[in-house]
């Protein structure tokens, strides 16, 4: 794809980042994950960011805030998520993985003690999850901020017994022996063991 130069081919250029970032946040390498997402941005280093939020495409974003959301420490997180509050209403359409970013978010808000950002990002996740027109692999996602709210206990408001019927459902239909997990009686147990460790039924870039 003319290795950057071309420019009508950057977007093809680009996109095998993305993939190597998912790829070594599963596998625990936040280093190399870093140099990946610093090549995918086309930054130097996360200094850079800032004049970079507005233009960058919704893949990128959800990359972002999926690298912050599983790293620590970084200034440019509270930064990102302070942009991510103010612009979030004129970003955020119904397609994925604006879901995703927005439950990432979320975990960025309660990891920094943002109680009402992170329940606000949870319930936006939850609501474009469970949208009709929302494809099935989308609504199942729904078990990720759902178990951010848990985490909150912050499901009071939330339709969550038909929310679960409706998780269920979909998730009987697409592959039962895989979902078994969330068959357990208790399902606040069920969204705890998400919470503490999404990667058990959403691996790679579906959360």
């Amino acid at each position: 794809f003319g290795n950057g130069r071309a420019l009508g081919y950057q977007k093809e250029f680009l996109r095998p980042y993305n993939y190597f970032v998912y790829a070594c946040l599963d596998a625990d390498k936040m280093k190399t994950a870093g140099e990946y997402l610093f090549k995918y941005l086309e930054i130097e280093n996360l200094s850079e960011l800032a004049v970079k939020w507005p233009e960058i495409s919704l893949w990128q974003h959800a990359t972002l805030a999926r690298y912050f959301a599983d790293t620590r420490d970084f200034k440019e997180q509270e930064e990102y998520l302070t942009w991510a509050i103010d612009h979030q209403k004129e970003c955020v359409t119904a397609q994925h993985p604006w879901q995703l970013w927005l439950y990432n978010m979320g975990r960025i808000a309660s990891r920094a003690g943002n109680h009402h950002a992170a329940v606000r990002l949870f319930n936006s996740s939850l609501e474009l999850c469970l949208a009709e027109k929302s494809g099935p692999t989308m609504q199942v996602m729904a078990l990720l901020p759902l178990s951010g709210l848990s985490g909150l206990d912050a499901l009071a408001h939330v339709s969550v017994d038909g929310a679960v019927v409706k998780i269920k459902n979909i998730a009987r239909e697409l592959n039962p022996k895989y979902f078994s997990l969330i068959e357990e009686i208790f399902f606040d147990v069920v969204l705890e063991n998400i919470r503490k460790d999404p990667r058990c039924l959403f691996p790679f870039a579906y959360r």
